[in-house]
């Protein structure tokens, strides 16, 4: 069978910036108009919250002269402290002063360009491992992580940001999780990927069917309600907030290591007829097993629709995990991102054991790490692996052993 060719998104309405206005505001505005077209993203989204920041203390300062006009002096009053709070929104002088510096740069303070140069030091570093299937495996990666990269140039509207700063984001994850899998093996990669996925998509079908017996309508709204608030139900929907993470990880790691189309696996030129055989198996079960999870998560979101049963809040571009490496110049949290180890099997940032929170947020223990059979896990993953990567019939049918457990010489 053929590797599923993936479809692409239909194209977003064109959308417009709003006008940029006056005052300090307007010139922030450009000036972070300026960092995204260099490609300097992260800068940019900083200068363009200090913009909006600029902008909501001018609107009050302009209110505090009225007030003052009016000799209003108790409104006036009230609007200077209204003022104050808002300033410690504004980014310090010094971070302003360097954003500056950066876009009289030009060109060659860009990050667009970096992103290039990443790809091209990816693709030879591809091009230098002995294996052919590592090869052609990798050469697949690149290409998938070189179409997630901004275009070069863009960034100019800055109601584009956001979703550029994500694709930018994402590009720089996924070329450490080339980094990180050229050093272990494809083979292995793809094979523990396909399992993992074959094994969440069983472990959904079965919450399906218990949310879909709660459905079912010769249920009283009484006895769902009694039903639902069952300390075993409760450990279900924990259970399926878990399991939403885990495919979303799984999800971004096929996405980067599984085709757009069989003409793919021809990139990796010497390939021999049946590591091209194997290869292509494999990317066709984990694109089956990865169609068939997304679509049973479909079916839970449904039941759980049904129930009114939210599971909690979670967004997947805001999650630790989503923030891969950034240019080391945002935020705390950034930086934190930046330098944080990958999981052994998912290849996503976890933060390491005992470590602290970079910006006082609230802690989210879906990040939480361990080290366990000779690498650093997410606990979730690890829990995964063990309860049912390791015990799923299609790493029987493979033939391989456990592949993270240390075998007798």
């Amino acid at each position: 069978s053929q590797a599923p060719r993936r479809v692409p998104a239909p194209a977003a309405p064109a959308l417009e910036d709003e006008e940029d206005g006056e005052g300090l505001g307007a010139e922030f505005r450009r000036l972070a108009r300026g960092l995204a077209t260099l490609g300097l993203l992260e800068e940019a989204q900083l200068c363009k919250a200090h913009s909006d920041a600029a902008r909501r203390v001018d609107a009050v300062e302009a209110k505090k002269k009225e007030a003052v006009a009016r000799e209003d002096f108790e409104a006036a009053a009230g609007l200077k402290k209204e003022i104050q709070a808002l300033s410690s929104d504004l980014a310090s002088d010094e971070a302003v002063e360097g954003w500056r510096r950066l876009a009289a740069g030009g060109p060659a303070a860009g990050g667009d360009g970096g992103l290039a140069a990443l790809g091209d030091r990816l693709s030879q570093r591809c091009s230098c491992v002995d294996n052919a299937f590592d090869r052609a495996a990798l050469a697949i990666a690149v290409e998938n992580f070189r179409s997630v990269c901004p275009p070069r140039g863009s960034g100019g509207l800055l109601v584009e940001l956001p979703s550029l700063l994500v694709r930018d984001r994402r590009a720089r994850q996924m070329s450490r999780a080339i980094e990180a899998v050229s050093s272990c093996g494809l083979l292995r990669f793809l094979q523990v990927l396909m399992v993992c996925l074959g094994a969440l998509s069983e472990l959904l079908g079965g919450c399906a069917e218990s949310l879909l017996v709660l459905t079912e309508a010769d249920w009283t709204t009484e006895e769902q309600e009694l039903a639902t608030e069952a300390a075993e139900f409760k450990e279900l929907m924990r259970g399926l907030a878990t399991l939403r993470r885990l495919l979303w990880r799984l999800g971004s790691s096929a996405d980067l290591f599984l085709p757009g189309g069989d003409d793919d696996i021809a990139k990796g030129g010497d390939l021999s007829a049946q590591d091209a055989k194997t290869l292509k198996e494999l990317h066709s079960r984990a694109s089956a097993g990865l169609d068939s999870a997304r679509a049973v998560w479909a079916t839970v979101e449904s039941g759980l629709r049904s129930l009114e049963l939210p599971l909690a809040s979670w967004e997947p571009n805001e999650c630790f995990e989503a923030g891969g490496c950034s240019s080391g110049s945002g935020s705390a949290a950034d930086r934190q991102r930046s330098a944080a180890p990958l999981c052994t099997l998912c290849l996503l940032p976890a933060k390491p054991p005992f470590s602290l929170e970079a910006d006082g947020s609230t802690y989210d223990g879906g990040v939480a790490s361990a080290l366990w059979r000779g690498g650093l896990w997410h606990v979730q993953c690890a829990n995964f692996w063990a309860r049912h990567g390791s015990r799923s019939k299609l790493l029987s049918e493979l033939g391989v052993p456990d592949p993270f457990v240390e075998q007798p010489s």
